[in-house]
């Protein structure tokens, strides 16, 4: 019989710090835990994790967390069919011509996707700067984590829709969905096709800009802005009226890489399921929607898992915050009893 573990996914953002707790088995597991707390300034990020572990009761050791950004290179490359090791040789030498670094400062991996063609297979390529992992594990010491594993958020956004599809739920094998995570300093993108992973991309328009667009419309501070968000009352149109542009551009550049896609895998998007703090201003959802032209709708991972955690308010407020975090706990899948 499997034995069961707890891994703790921690998604450490630039607004907010996210937690969630799977209990089980790679075959079934729960959600036994929950946290989520906001980052009051960023010499205060020490402190939020330390609440959002200790407030909410999570003392596995098992944790996953994951790093993003500028300094993680993802490539989708073709390279000769060849073993797993002679593979992952074979792109370390040749590194350079897919990353904008020398290979002695970054951390290089790689996974084959798919069968071979014509000899060729398509393999993802994955780099983060030596310096980025460094003050990432700095920042865990200072509040004594030694993650298992460090993952990428892209890979943890399509983790947590996976986890939650095992039954085909949300979207069939042959579908192509659009994983949309809107947070405060960026907007990733990542399209899915059953199990595979076929595009991934970060754009540094998202929630912050929107902050700034309001702010400017107003004549008030982003952090009263910030506040107004969660509760406009009757300045709710004229909010979203002041973010549009933002809206505009973001939904644009996204609706450029779904072209891409579809330029490129001769299949197109079907259904974009969207995520992130920054889509639970009333109405962002449905303007992304219209620029789309496609079937477009808010992703709670909560309501397709069984839950043993008990913050029914977390669950219900703070659930398009927490796929990330769901993703990077979701690893429990492919860990070793």
């Amino acid at each position: 019989m499997p034995r069961t573990r707890s891994v703790l996914g921690l998604d450490i953002g630039t607004h907010s710090v996210c937690a969630v707790e799977l209990t089980g088995t790679a075959e079934s597991f729960s959600v036994t835990g929950v946290g989520w707390e906001r980052i009051p300034s960023p010499d205060l990020l020490e402190e939020t994790i330390l609440a959002v572990i200790g407030n909410n009761n999570l003392r596995t050791r098992n944790v996953v967390t994951a790093v993003s950004g500028r300094s993680v290179i993802v490539r989708y490359v073709n390279m000769m069919s060849m073993p797993l090791d002679e593979l992952q040789q074979a792109v370390r030498y040749e590194a350079d011509k897919y990353i904008p670094y020398d290979v002695d400062e970054v951390q290089l991996d790689c996974q084959q996707l798919g069968g071979v063609e014509g000899g060729q297979v398509r393999v993802l390529l994955v780099a983060a700067k030596n310096q980025l992992i460094e003050e990432h594990l700095a920042l865990l010491k200072s509040v004594n984590i030694v993650p298992v594993m460090i993952d990428v958020d892209l890979f943890a956004l399509s983790n947590a829709f996976e986890a939650c599809n095992r039954k085909g739920s949300l979207a069939s094998e042959g579908e192509a969905v659009a994983l949309v995570d809107i947070g405060a300093s960026k907007t990733s993108i990542s399209i899915i096709r059953g199990a595979d992973d076929c595009f991934t991309r970060e754009i540094y328009t998202a929630g912050n800009s929107m902050t700034d667009a309001i702010a400017s419309r107003f004549g008030e501070e982003p952090a009263d802005v910030e506040m107004m968000k969660v509760e406009p009352g009757d300045a709710k149109a004229a909010m979203l009226d002041a973010m549009t542009p933002v809206l505009e551009d973001v939904g644009n550049e996204v609706r450029l890489s779904f072209d891409y896609y579809e330029n490129q895998f001769d299949h197109p998007v079907d259904k974009v399921f969207m995520t992130g703090g920054s889509i639970l201003f009333p109405g962002v959802v449905e303007a992304l929607g219209n620029i789309f032209e496609l079937e477009t709708v808010r992703f709670n991972p909560f309501e397709h898992l069984d839950k043993m955690a008990h913050d029914d308010i977390i669950m219900r407020e703070k659930a398009s915050e927490m796929a990330i975090a769901l993703g990077l706990a979701s690893r429990i899948r492919g860990m070793q009893p």
